[in-house]
């Protein structure tokens, strides 16, 4: 209990303005290394079809309505953007408000895979 109640008291300083949040930006180099797995014809952009995938390889879980945000194309070939925008955007990603799902959208995404529900 000490530890959640640590991280409130952490939370609640930064809700009344005593202490900005710091987001750490992400590492450059990785994105560029991960973005390079994805320029096969090496223009040094990415097809930002990809882009949903970037993020995952950098650990992150952002959801696909912020990766759309973000220029996320749902066909390849349709838009690119240069390695060092995908930095920006992966940074716009990490901060980005509601950028993960919730729990509660976790639960709602396995009953859809639930087959032994009773639930209409």
């Amino acid at each position: 209990m000490g530890s959640h109640f640590g991280s409130y008291l952490q939370f609640a300083k930064v809700k009344r303005g005593k202490k900005s949040p710091k987001f750490k930006m992400v590492d450059a180099e990785a994105v560029k290394k991960i973005c390079d797995i994805y320029d096969w014809d090496g223009k040094g952009e990415l097809d930002l079809f990809f882009l949903g995938d970037v993020m995952y390889a950098l650990g992150m879980n952002t959801t696909k309505k912020v990766c759309v945000g973000l220029g996320q194309t749902d066909e390849e070939g349709k838009k690119f953007a240069k390695f060092d925008d995908i930095v920006e955007k992966v940074n716009a990603a990490k901060v980005a408000p509601d950028s993960s799902g919730t729990y509660h959208d976790y639960v709602e995404l396995l009953k859809l895979y639930d087959k032994n529900t009773t639930e209409p």
